[in-house]
């Protein structure tokens, strides 16, 4: 079995100072587990789209510091069209449905290394919130 334990939602900070929590809500980061961990899209801007045909990731290891900067990178290349990276990782991409960070980024696409690290001034500036899930309990 495998299913969703996490995730992360993408979008602006609502109401004065956030008060209003995520508002509006650009996408969120379904993290899953089963055999292996894996990290999926859910959109609600319509108007982004993932990098090629990317559906899901699958992070280094579920401690790796940028699952969510890859994840974000992979859902949302929009965010990160200035990184002069950018253009030779889209090509190396291609038309792949799955990208897996296991084996190394290199192993991903050459010059996705040198994305994140040109990403990382702008990943920062990302309105990014983090949900772990728990099943309600009813009386």
């Amino acid at each position: 079995m495998a299913g969703i334990y996490k995730l992360y939602v993408v979008g602006g900070a609502g109401g004065y100072m956030g008060s209003d929590g995520v508002s509006p809500v650009e996408f969120m980061i379904l993290v899953g587990v089963g055999s292996r961990m894996w990290m999926e899209p859910s959109y609600h801007n319509r108007a982004l789209t993932p990098l090629g045909n990317v559906r899901t990731i699958i992070p280094e290891g579920p401690t790796s510091p940028d699952a969510v900067l890859d994840a974000c990178l992979a859902f949302a290349p929009e965010y990160f069209a200035a990184c002069p990276s950018m253009a030779a990782v889209r090509a190396e991409v291609g038309t792949r449905e799955q990208l897996d960070f296991d084996g190394g980024a290199q192993r991903v696409a050459p010059s996705w290394r040198a994305l994140r690290e040109e990403a990382r001034d702008e990943f920062a500036r990302i309105g990014l919130w983090e949900a772990e899930l728990t099943a309600l309990t009813r009386k």
